[in-house]
């Protein structure tokens, strides 16, 4: 467990502070439930999918170690299908979605693949389960460093540290402490 949740640290503070900060990449994420929302739904969703197609598809023509591959196809779909289903769901949400779709896409992507990678679904149920953990513990890091950066954004920065320079030096901070726990859990 503890792999997954470095694996979504690194996911989350590669797009939170190294790809918002690329001009017309990540437009800035709103404050909301709406990405949230389909952070947590789109891997679960997705991640059965992709689980059944390696284990079915791909295994039948040998090329099971073409998973991952296969699972940033699968998370594109489930981003996309969900997106549509929020949007005719909740209308107010479809404009903020639409803006947001890379960010979505590379953080349903890097959820499901640490997903995969640390935890190893074996059935679909696990693979439904994985999803989910994946999902939620993703959207609480993405909130969680959102404040971060937004304190630092609107906070009293030297003017040479502000932008990408205080961004990667918080994100190294955070990586640091992360470590530190990682000795706290068997395993």
């Amino acid at each position: 467990m503890t792999e997954l949740v470095a694996l979504l640290l690194g996911v989350v503070l590669i797009g939170e502070f190294v790809l918002e900060r690329l001009p017309g990449l990540f437009p800035p994420a709103p404050p909301g439930g709406a990405v949230a929302a389909v952070t947590v739904i789109a891997p679960a969703l997705g991640l059965p999918v992709a689980w059944l197609g390696s284990h079915d598809l791909l295994a039948y023509f040998g090329l099971e170690q073409a998973h991952l591959v296969l699972w940033v196809l699968v998370a594109a779909l489930a981003v996309r299908s969900v997106i549509i289903a929020a949007a005719r769901l909740r209308p107010p949400w479809s404009p903020v979605l639409a803006e947001q779709r890379a960010r979505l896409a590379f953080d349903v992507t890097g959820a499901g693949a640490a997903a995969l990678a640390a935890l190893a679904p074996a059935s679909l149920a696990a693979a439904f389960t994985a999803g989910l953990i994946a999902g939620v513990l993703g959207a609480v890091l993405r909130l969680l460093l959102a404040d971060l950066r937004r304190r630092l954004d609107g906070g009293d920065v030297p003017r040479r540290w502000r932008g990408a320079a205080i961004a990667l030096v918080s994100a190294a901070i955070v990586s640091l402490a992360s470590a530190g726990l990682a000795g706290l859990w068997p395993g």
